[in-house]
């Protein structure tokens, strides 16, 4: 009997030996020692970085695109902006036309004379060919309200040598008045009249306003984008 409860004594002293070996008394440091060390990571957000870049890329712009859009603002004002051109509906009457070339031949003249302000003008180069054959050039220059004719020569597109030996012929200037009057209305029947100058020349005003319009707001959509 004696030696039944010394084993049984010594299996519980070694079972709680065991058992000693097996258990943690502080189960919960490891855990709250790694909660700290997570707790002491820094940690960057992606969205403060992209939100940070946006501010950054947006205070680069704004500068440009406040001018850009001063631009547009300035261009959509302009007189000449979404214009809408007229077809030519007539010039003056001969009479009228042959008094302003005399003025302006009579001006030409005196030029001891104080100087009138200029008027816009725009110089041409006519030419009037057939199929085949010499062609005629004059040298013209258009204002608002008239066109002059300041010299006249005769080419040959078809046999380029003879225009270094031909004729020119006198200076313009030198013609008998109605062969000047009739050369002007010469070329006013073919249709170089002030009125359609000035039609071509609003044209390319309103023209060229629309297509720098366009420009810049195609400069402002690059730069917000």
């Amino acid at each position: 009997m004696a030696s039944l409860v010394r084993r049984a004594a010594s299996r519980l002293v070694g079972s709680c030996s065991k058992s000693r070996f097996s258990i943690n008394p502080f189960p919960d440091q490891s855990l709250a020692a790694h909660g700290r060390l997570r707790h002491l990571t820094p940690s960057i957000s992606r969205s403060n970085l992209f939100s940070t870049s946006a501010r950054k890329k947006a205070s680069s712009t704004d500068p440009l695109l406040r001018v850009i859009e001063t631009e547009i603002g300035f261009a959509e004002q302009a007189d000449d902006y979404d214009r809408v051109e007229e077809t030519p509906s007539g010039d003056k009457g001969d009479d009228e036309e042959s008094e302003e070339e005399e003025e302006e031949e009579e001006e030409e003249e005196h030029e001891d004379k104080p100087e009138k302000p200029k008027q816009s003008n725009v110089p041409l180069l006519v030419t009037l060919s057939k199929k085949t054959g010499p062609s005629l050039e004059f040298r013209c220059t258009a204002f608002p309200d008239k066109i002059v004719i300041k010299d006249m020569w005769v080419t040959f597109p078809d046999d380029p040598s003879k225009d270094e030996l031909a004729y020119e012929g006198p200076s313009f200037r030198v013609l008998d008045e109605k062969l000047r009057k009739a050369f002007h209305r010469y070329i006013e029947i073919r249709g170089i009249t002030p009125s359609m100058i000035n039609f071509l020349h609003e044209y390319m005003i309103n023209k060229d306003s629309k297509e720098h319009l366009l420009w810049l707001k195609t400069l402002k959509n690059f730069v917000k984008s």
